[in-house]
């Protein structure tokens, strides 16, 4: 009885070593490495100010910060907002009258769902948060 226990232990002992040497399959560690990534982006990047013109034509912006400071180079309206992840709150700065946000109600993927729709003007500041889906209003102040 007593050589069963050892070999039990010796059973243990080599599979934590196993664990330490090789804590992650590859598909795992693939995984891992996205989330580090991902956490790196949001704790170091997204905390900066990123200013940005909005390029004439264009209908979407893609979000670079959690602090984005918005110029059109021309008239634009804007439709959908992309590369949000779920829980985040981001916050545009307007530097001028071309930058209209439309009203979605349909909370498709990746629209702005406001409680009107918006039209900058310089000093204008909008708080959104995205639900994994869309982005809803949580405020925005006409300066």
């Amino acid at each position: 009885l007593k050589d069963f226990g050892n070999d039990m232990e010796e059973e243990t002992k080599t599979k934590q070593r196993a664990q330490l040497e090789y804590p992650l399959d590859p598909e795992s560690e693939g995984a891992l490495e996205d989330a580090l990534e991902r956490i790196i982006k949001d704790v170091v990047i997204r905390q900066n100010r990123v200013q940005f013109t909005i390029p004439a034509g264009a209908t979407s912006f893609a979000i670079a910060s959690n602090y984005i400071v918005l110029t059109g180079a021309a008239a634009v309206t804007i439709a959908r907002i992309v590369d949000g992840r779920e829980g985040q709150i981001v916050t545009l700065s307007f530097t001028d009258a071309n930058i209209t946000i439309t009203d979605d109600a349909t909370s498709a993927a990746d629209t702005i769902n406001l409680s009107a729709a918006f039209t900058s003007t310089a000093n204008d500041i909008m708080r959104l948060i995205f639900d994994g889906v869309s982005w809803r209003e949580i405020s925005r102040s006409i300066n």
